[in-house]
């Protein structure tokens, strides 16, 4: 009997997991290869000159969104993103971009749900008078295409938006 009830226990936890899994609408990029579940109630839009869509959240002065960029590197995944970021943050980049900062604060492996290994990129940027947050996702398909998941928003909604993008990257997996 107490096998059964252990049984039963891990099965309902297991169906839990799974619809929960179930419910979340994917965004689908079949050319490239990949999908995950942006977040609830956020808006999918086109946007001139970008390759793929971009996602809106809801703000009355900044909106925080998600852009995805593909490039190709032969390097690994970690040459990359290390690359990436000395990019990012250098004089040159900042002044392009008319950030008064930009910084890199915190660089961690990810890992998702599907087991895809990743790397996340968290950076902070001053721009007109905004203080930015900016959490990156790196993630390698075949043939050394990189994608970079860019999710930005306020720093003061780091608390709620930060697992907000982390929950919805975590959906992140390569499709067959």
């Amino acid at each position: 009997m107490k096998n059964f009830l252990s049984a039963m226990t891990l099965l309902l936890v297991c169906a839990a997991a799974v619809a929960a899994q179930g419910t979340c609408v994917r965004y689908l990029e079949t050319g490239a290869g990949f999908s995950f579940c942006p977040p609830d109630a956020w808006t999918i839009q086109e946007q001139a000159g970008e390759k793929y869509k971009v996602m809106f959240g809801t703000g009355a002065n900044f909106k925080p969104n998600i852009n995805i960029k593909e490039q190709t590197s032969a390097g690994t995944l970690a040459e990359y993103a290390e690359l990436a970021k000395k990019l990012i943050v250098s004089k040159e980049n900042r002044e392009k971009l008319g950030a008064t900062t930009l910084v890199a604060l915190d660089q961690s492996e990810f890992i998702t749900t599907s087991g895809l290994s990743g790397i996340k990129v968290t950076y902070q940027t001053e721009f007109k008078g905004y203080l930015i947050r900016s959490l990156q996702y790196y993630f390698e398909l075949k043939g050394g295409i990189k994608i970079i998941v860019t999710g930005t928003s306020l720093v003061a909604d780091k608390e709620t938006l930060d697992p907000l993008l982390d929950r919805s990257l975590k959906t992140f997996r390569i499709e067959n």
